[in-house]
C-alpha cells in the first residue's frame, strides 16, 4: 500500500482465529502501529458475520484501509463487507489489507503476502496497492450470493474442511491432512452434476470441484498452483472419482 493514500487503519480483529491463538498476536500488532505513529482503531469481532458488518461500515470513511486480522474465514467476511459497500456505492474503491493469523492462511499465500506477522505489518506501510479479483457464488444458504477471494469447493475438499474444523487441538495444515485421510475412507459416491463452462455444457461425476481465485486450500493442497488473484480469471480444478 502507498501510505500517502491512507490516513487511517481500521483493523478488524478476530480473537478466535487460529483456534484462539490469534489473541496472543494483538499486542504485537498494537505495538507496531503505535511505534510507527499510525492512526488506527482495533475492532474486535463478536460473532459470526460481524466482520461483514464492520467492513461495510468502516470502509465508507475516506482514506481508511480495512485490515483483516484473522484467518481465511475472517478475510472472507471482510471481503463480503467491502463488496456490499461497493455495490451500494459504485464510486467506492475500498483499500484492503490482511494480517494472516489463522490456521491455513490460504488467501494470504495466494496473494503473495509475507509469511510472518512482522513482515506483514511492514508490508502495510511499504507495499503497493494492487487490484484484486473477487468471485461470487449463489445458492444454498446464500440465494443472493456470497463473495470469495481465495476459492470455493464442492465435494471432497468441502468435507475435509468440515472435518478439520472439528479438531480443536490440532493446528495448521495438520488438521486438513488428517481430515483428508478420514474423508478418503468415508467419502460417499460422487454425485452427478451438470456444469456450463464458457458456454459449453457437460455432465460429470467429479469427486471434487474447486473454483480458485488463489492457489491453495487447506494449508497444503495446491488446487491452482499457478493461480493469480488479479489476472481477471478463475481457475477450475476438477477430479473424477475412481471406481
Amino acid at each position: 500500500m502507498e501510505l500517502d493514500n491512507i490516513k487511517y487503519f481500521s483493523v478488524i480483529f478476530n480473537p478466535t482465529a487460529g483456534k484462539g491463538n490469534a489473541i496472543k498476536k494483538l499486542p504485537i500488532i498494537k505495538q507496531f502501529l503505535d511505534y510507527n505513529n499510525l492512526k488506527y482503531e482495533i475492532h474486535t469481532t463478536e460473532r459470526i458475520g460481524h466482520a461483514i458488518d464492520l467492513a461495510e461500515e468502516l470502509c465508507e470513511k475516506e482514506g481508511t484501509a480495512i485490515i483483516a486480522a484473522g484467518g481465511d474465514g475472517t478475510i472472507n467476511e471482510v471481503i463480503n463487507g467491502l463488496m456490499n459497500a461497493k455495490i451500494k456505492n459504485s464510486d467506492l474503491s475500498p483499500i484492503f489489507g490482511i494480517l494472516p493469523i489463522g490456521r491455513g492462511n490460504d488467501f494470504a499465500f495466494g496473494a503473495g503476502v509475507p509469511a510472518t506477522l512482522e513482515d506483514c505489518l511492514k508490508a502495510l506501510i511499504k507495499g503497493n496497492i494492487q487490484p484484486m479479483d473477487v468471485g461470487l457464488i449463489k445458492g444454498g444458504d446464500y440465494p443472493l450470493g456470497r463473495y470469495f477471494g481465495n476459492g470455493i469447493g464442492v465435494g471432497f475438499d468441502t468435507i475435509v474442511g468440515l472435518e478439520a474444523a472439528k479438531m480443536k487441538h490440532i493446528h495448521g495444515a495438520a488438521g486438513y491432512m488428517i481430515g483428508a485421510i478420514k474423508t478418503l475412507i468415508t467419502y460417499p459416491a460422487a454425485p452427478e452434476i451438470e456444469m456450463e463452462i464458457n458456454g459449453e455444457k457437460g455432465v460429470y461425476t467429479p469427486a471434487l470441484v474447486s473454483i480458485m481465485n488463489g492457489r491453495r486450500m487447506g494449508g497444503t493442497f495446491f488446487m491452482a498452483p499457478d493461480g493469480k488473484n488479479n489476472d481477471g480469471l478463475l481457475n477450475l480444478c476438477m477430479t473424477q472419482q475412481g471406481t
